[in-house]
């Protein structure tokens, strides 16, 4: 029985995110779902409500990580073109690998979606 009221928290909370337009929203929505839990004495339920929310947003492509691999550290406003891109939900993990040379290689969900790096492209030429 809890785990199918786990589920059923689970599927509501993902419902009123998916609605958020702002931070400010989800903060709301977070503080009021985690009232609920309190009131109804169903806190114990939150490690089976989490992972089942989790699974909602990968499942509908709302959770994405994203890896992004440069030569380099990318400055902050070059971050902010590459996350604009994504859906608010993305999980972004920079790597610095001297190695490519140059440009960047973009994986997402452990598959490699994009690779714009030079040593690519050198390698391709032999």
């Amino acid at each position: 029985m809890s785990k199918h009221k786990a589920k059923q928290y689970a599927k509501a909370l993902h419902s009123s995110l998916s609605q958020a337009n702002n931070p400010e929203d989800i903060q709301n929505i977070t503080n009021l779902f985690g009232e609920i839990l309190k009131s109804n004495n169903d806190l114990r339920l939150w490690p089976h409500i989490s992972r089942y929310l989790l699974h909602l947003m990968k499942k509908g492509h709302e959770l994405q990580t994203v890896n992004i691999i440069s030569a380099k550290p990318l400055r902050e406003d070059q971050q902010k073109l590459i996350e604009d891109e994504f859906p608010k939900y993305a999980e972004f993990k920079y790597e610095i690998m001297p190695d490519i040379i140059g440009g960047i290689k973009i994986i997402i969900n452990d598959e490699l979606k994009i690779d714009a790096s030079l040593a690519t492209r050198i390698n391709s030429i032999f």
